[in-house]
């Protein structure tokens, strides 16, 4: 039996069969990865003040960062509104855009734990190369189970549901800046997006 870890990749295994025509027996659930609460938890920013502070963490592959200098300017602005930090490396990042913004802060891989990391953030962004599929995205998890609201492209609506807000790297700015206007919904939404993922992939779950 096979076990996939994402509905992304049942839908992979379903389609190889049907090439195939091999009889391949999935398991009835999903085996996502799981995480230990203690590592992540902590209660929502209760207030976003500019500069807000937006990242994500990751490896520095050509496949986990956007292919075009525009785009990853739409996805990270380049605004004195926004402060970008990143973790995990972005010398990917710069040679599309021929050097870090000035409002780029880079840290290297595994040089920051994650909950430090998060606990600074005001938004988690992550809009991989648009042609990859991600087979889970585990870094999404840990910003949901930080309090931190997660900002993804449509294409996760298939393994995450509406846990994370979904939007195209030009909507960025205008999302993270509606998120700053009513810090009493932005924490009650946030809340809830911990109960439901902690439901789902903690380790007691």
């Amino acid at each position: 039996t096979i076990c996939p870890i994402s509905p992304a990749m049942r839908k992979e295994f379903e389609a190889f069969a049907r090439v195939d025509e091999r009889d391949i027996r999935l398991s009835a659930t999903d085996w996502t990865p799981t995480f230990d609460l203690s590592l992540y938890h902590q209660p929502p920013k209760p207030h976003m003040r500019p500069p807000f502070r937006i990242g994500r963490h990751g490896r520095d592959g050509a496949e986990k960062w956007l292919q075009t200098g525009e785009a990853l300017r739409r996805a990270y602005p380049e605004d004195a509104d926004f402060a970008v930090s990143i973790l995990g490396g972005a010398k990917r990042a710069a040679s599309i855009l021929k050097g870090l913004p000035a409002n780029w802060t880079m840290h290297d891989f595994g040089s920051v734990e994650p909950l430090d990391y998060l606990s600074r953030l005001d938004a988690f962004v992550n809009f991989p190369h648009s042609s990859y599929l991600e087979a889970f995205g585990r870094t999404n998890v840990e910003a949901m189970l930080a309090g931190v609201p997660v900002i993804l492209p449509r294409r996760f609506e298939g393994t995450f549901g509406d846990l994370p807000l979904y939007c195209e790297p030009a909507q960025v700015a205008d999302m993270v800046r509606r998120l700053a206007r009513d810090d009493g919904a932005r924490v009650g939404f946030l809340a809830e997006v911990q109960r439901i993922a902690a439901a789902r992939y903690a380790q007691q779950a």
